[in-house]
């Protein structure tokens, strides 16, 4: 089935959970009873039971947690959709998000500030080449020049950039090679968009399951653009 463990985080605004799936689990319908009637429906179109499993694991983890801090049941926990299609909670109070891959999730919630998080499967046959001018900024390009592992190195900038535009809710297109997104000490990533300083949003790298690579952003309130 699935397990569900707390993860130290890197800031104390943000708890932090990895969700580690068995992918090989027969699907059972009963796992939509405290899913709402449009998830229910949502994870039923999914044709693989891989894929059914992997949303329905994550949406009713993150009811369930949701749940326990607002004092309500897993499916009494309302949401809605923000403008560019980020997931929040009806009436707010909280902010979450959630990213999964294979056969594990990443769950975060904060109290405080928006976040974001992100994780990938490192795919070793991917021409990340080719991606280079729509993806880097030149930043991320001398990072990358001082590194070994090129595709690792892609998917470790990606998760960086995708967990920043996620925390500020304003999705991915367009805004790729102008965030840049660039590893440094102690697991936190220096953020620049249009070459100005981001000191109001934070983000670090995360361990993760071997193959993989994650991050974690918080703040701000609104996007630099």
């Amino acid at each position: 089935m699935w397990t569900l463990n707390a993860l130290a985080s890197p800031t104390p605004d943000v708890a932090l959970w990895q969700l580690d799936l068995d992918l090989e689990t027969p699907w059972q319908v009963g796992y939509l009873r405290e899913l709402a009637d449009d998830e229910g429906a949502r994870a039923l179109r999914y044709v693989r039971s891989a894929d059914r499993l992997r949303f329905v694991a994550t949406r009713l983890s993150l009811r369930r947690l949701l749940g326990e801090r607002l004092g309500c049941t897993p499916l009494d926990v309302g949401f809605v959709q923000r403008e560019h299609g980020k997931p929040a909670l009806a009436g707010g109070g909280l902010e979450f998000n959630v990213s999964h891959t294979g056969g594990h999730a990443l769950i975060a919630i904060s109290e405080t500030q928006p976040v974001g998080v992100d994780i990938e499967v490192v795919k070793p046959a991917r021409d990340t080449a080719a991606l280079a001018d729509k993806i880097y900024a030149p930043a991320e390009l001398a990072w990358l020049a001082a590194q070994g592992d090129a595709v690792g190195d892609f998917y470790t900038i990606w998760s960086c950039k995708e967990a920043v535009l996620k925390a500020w809710g304003c999705g991915i297109a367009g805004h790729m090679a102008r965030l840049s997104a660039v590893p440094g000490k102690d697991h936190r990533v220096v953020l620049t968009f249009d070459d100005a300083p981001q000191p109001d949003t934070q983000a670090w790298l995360l361990p993760v399951p071997e193959g993989h690579t994650a991050a974690l952003a918080i703040g701000p309130a609104r996007s630099p653009f």
